[in-house]
């Protein structure tokens, strides 16, 4: 499940959750169903599923050490970024910390969620 691209000028104000993933995880692979699955849940919200091996250039310098990793980046570079277990109601509540705004800026996710907005512009996944 991916949406389509957003315009440039709503990018930057879509609260976005991606999923940062490889093929040959069988971890990512199951959870995929169950990412889908909540993306249809929340259609206000930017779901991307991206492959960090075949969007290296992405990463820059930022290391994915496990799977599933997720990113949920809202606005103003506030978030969370890390591994989480790939369970639907750990995916659901992180989500709605991010809609009721309640994260802190984060530097990895203001970072990381710049350049893939970027991304998502132009592509889809």
């Amino acid at each position: 499940m991916t949406n389509s691209p957003v315009s440039s000028a709503s990018a930057a104000d879509t609260p976005m959750v991606v999923c940062l993933c490889v093929d040959w995880c069988n971890v990512c692979r199951q959870f995929r169903q169950v990412f889908d699955e909540v993306a249809l849940q929340y259609p206000a919200l930017r779901f991307a599923w991206i492959d960090i091996e075949d969007h290296a250039e992405l990463m820059g310098n930022i290391e994915v050490e496990n799977f599933p990793t997720v990113l949920l980046a809202g606005s103003a570079g506030n978030g969370f970024y890390g591994v989480i277990e790939p369970r639907s109601g750990v995916l659901q509540a992180l989500i709605g910390q991010l809609v009721q705004n309640t994260y802190s800026y984060n530097s990895i996710v203001s970072d990381l969620s710049h350049d893939i907005k970027i991304h998502l512009l132009n592509n889809r996944f």
